[in-house]
């Protein structure tokens, strides 16, 4: 049984990438791509409509396959899209994931299918107590964690 990480998500990045990557996800998370225990939030569901293998990228003792994504989890915060006035927008939705945040997994979606749009994230793992978020210049996460 893994540690559950609880995740605060961005998408940020040109209004026109920002507004297909929406209805793509949102698309991507109305149905079940292959049976799971998560439903249709299921990040594997978004993994496999990318165009990527759902599992681990990690196997002991094996290289990493760069086509297979973490995708233990699920969305519990829906995606809901705001535009700002400069032309730029941003996704926001929250995740709970295994084991950790899946930056590498959202990188390589957006490298696909938004490349001009980045991923930033708080995230608190509470089993391990590991507590990290990518927003260094505190734009969308202006805080930090009490511990």
């Amino acid at each position: 049984m893994p540690n559950w990480a609880y995740n605060n998500e961005v998408i940020y990045g040109p209004e026109k990438e920002i507004e297909e990557l929406y209805e793509k996800l949102k698309e991507w998370t109305s149905k079940n791509q292959i049976e799971n225990g998560f439903g249709t939030k299921w990040i594997g569901n978004i993994v496999i409509c990318a165009g990527f293998k759902a599992g681990s990228r990690y196997h002991y003792g094996k290289e990493p396959d760069p086509n297979e994504l973490d995708c233990r989890g699920r969305i519990i915060n829906d995606f809901d899209m705001m535009k700002d006035e400069d032309g730029y927008a941003k996704i926001t939705f929250s995740s709970k994931t295994a084991w950790g945040e899946f930056s590498y997994t959202w990188d390589t979606i957006l490298a696909k299918h938004a490349p001009h749009c980045k991923y930033y994230f708080m995230s608190e793992e509470y089993g391990m107590c590991i507590f990290v978020k990518r927003d260094y210049k505190d734009i969308f996460f202006p805080f930090d964690y009490n511990v």
